[in-house]
């Protein structure tokens, strides 16, 4: 949908319209910015394809997640394997059968790096 949304963009506007948008001056006086999912929704006064257009661009991340949540852990259980780090980390639990010690590991880092960048500006400066 987000390409086809791209492709009609594109089509019916053209090219030098959305590269004015891109580069708005102080005369924009939307206090959004000049995103097409956002203009699709003003120019089509219609309350279910404005659904369907926030909507989609809602639940984007959704999929991502899963894989972001996963590849620390992974990464931890594949150097403790190779030796990289403790060994400790490579244990498997029995009942649940995953490795409980690397995932442990990984919460803590991420509670610690979410703490970080609540409190410090610093986080935001190191990551810009």
């Amino acid at each position: 949908m987000l390409i086809i949304g791209a492709l009609l963009l594109f089509r019916l506007v053209g090219y030098n319209f959305v590269f004015a948008l891109n580069s708005a001056n102080d005369a924009y006086a939307i206090p959004s910015g000049p995103f097409y999912h956002f203009l699709a929704a003003l120019v089509f006064n219609n309350p279910l394809l404005t659904l369907i257009i926030v909507g989609s661009f809602l639940f984007w991340s959704l999929p991502s997640m899963i894989a972001n949540t996963f590849m620390p852990i992974r990464s931890f259980f594949a150097w403790s394997f190779d030796r990289l780090m403790p060994e400790k980390l490579s244990e498997v639990d029995e009942r649940f059968h995953s490795p409980v010690p690397a995932i442990l590991l990984a919460n803590v880092i991420i509670a610690a790096l979410l703490i970080w960048s609540v409190y410090s500006s610093q986080f935001q400066i190191l990551l810009a």
